[in-house]
């Protein structure tokens, strides 16, 4: 009898997607469809049975084989699987109701052999909310900064190759319940980084640990007992910890472009992050603060182009999260964004502030929306570019 293992591992395409069983994953042109296991079950079936109806009974025993579920269960999988098949209109071709009866897969499928998981020449990897393990809220704004800094300096290594979740998307697993395999499906991502830190007067205490998702095996671990500032160092060993894993090499021009988004200074680094945390919560006095910080910054290091950044970002939308003149804070914005591209041009957050003042200040919808997409082409894990360009559009 021939050996399982052995077998060629088949996959089904259809339209513009290519369905991996093996893998458990759903691509379209490509790029990976998030779907919830259920509702990747419901397509498998469908898809198998292409053509033929499936009734709704066989359905739920199917995917529900120790359970009794009610048929509201197997309705709300085909409605996500209708939204998440769309091509590009309201409409869904691929499945076809049976009134009273069941589904049908409706689209043309071809059989084809599957790529391997493995094999595949872009990775996708999800950094988890930092774990706060220190005393009290009052050191959140660290756990949610080295969030942030850690996607972005993944971002780094080859956006190519490499795709980083965004920060807004994983923040809905923060103090998640849910397992590291669940999170791996749901957002189809190859590797896992899960970390925590502890505040222990001026030091800090950092644990990081690269997961793969498929098995959830953990294939590099590292702690740091350091000052904020050589946060440098532990990004760094991550960045090449999984440029080793996938396969990637990290060139010394990567690792210049990593270095660039940080200061050596360490109280600058602590304002930086306590500016981003008070500026995400859009009020007039915190938007105030996050100014505060960030100009406290930029004057212990100059040239720290990412407080320049925040602080135009924050002068920007003072007017709208506060009550502050347009006409006053216009040159301060501008003055800012200048100063942040002057000192790192290659960097997302200087071209995304530069766009926020041509956009929001100077009105100049052409210069806004090419800042905006170098931005997205510097950095495309920086959800607030895609934002911004989305607003200019």
């Amino acid at each position: 009898m021939a050996n399982m293992s052995n077998r060629p591992q088949l996959a089904y395409k259809f339209g513009d997607f290519l369905l991996n069983p093996s893998d458990k994953r759903l691509l379209r042109d490509g790029k990976p469809v998030a779907l919830p296991p259920k509702v990747f079950d419901t397509l498998l079936l469908l898809v198998e049975s292409h053509a033929h109806l499936v009734e709704k009974d066989d359905l739920l025993k199917r995917l529900w084989p120790d359970s009794f579920v009610e048929e509201v269960a197997l309705a709300h999988c085909i409605s996500h699987l209708r939204k998440a098949l769309r091509d590009g209109t309201q409409e869904c071709s691929f499945i076809e109701t049976i009134p009273k009866r069941g589904y049908r897969f409706s689209a043309d499928v071809e059989v084809v052999r599957a790529a391997s998981h493995e094999a595949s020449d872009h990775v996708t990897v999800a950094v988890l909310p930092f774990e706060n393990l220190g005393a009290g809220s009052e050191r959140e704004y660290l756990a949610d900064g080295f969030t942030e800094e850690t996607i972005a300096a993944l971002g780094q290594i080859d956006p190519d190759h490499l795709s980083v979740i965004g920060r807004t998307s994983m923040a809905a697993y923060k103090r998640t319940t849910k397992s590291l395999a669940e999170i791996g499906r749901e957002l189809d991502a190859a590797y896992l980084v899960e970390s925590s830190v502890r505040a222990e007067g001026e030091r800090l205490r950092i644990r990081s640990n690269l997961i793969r998702a498929r098995d959830q095996v953990q294939i590099w671990s590292a702690s740091y007992d350091s000052e904020p500032s050589s946060i440098l160092e532990f990004q760094c060993k991550l960045s090449t910890a999984i440029a080793e894993q996938i396969h990637l090499r990290l060139s010394p021009e990567r690792l210049t472009a990593l270095a660039r988004r940080l200061t050596r200074n360490a109280e600058a680094y602590d304002l930086y992050l306590r500016g981003r945390y008070f500026w995400k919560q859009l009020s007039a006095p915190t938007t105030r603060r996050a100014v505060e910080c960030y100009a406290r910054a930029t004057g212990l290091d100059p040239e720290y182009a990412l407080a320049w950044s925040g602080l135009a970002d924050a002068y920007a939308a003072s007017p709208i999260n506060g009550d502050a003149s347009p006409l006053e804070v216009w040159p301060r914005a501008r003055d800012a964004a200048a100063h942040a591209v002057r000192a790192e041009p290659n960097l997302a957050e200087a071209q995304t502030s530069l766009g926020v003042v041509n956009f929001f200040l100077d009105w100049d919808w052409v210069a806004a929306e090419t800042a905006f997409r170098k931005a997205v082409a510097l950095d495309p894990s920086y959800c607030f570019a895609h934002r911004t360009l989305g607003i200019a559009l």
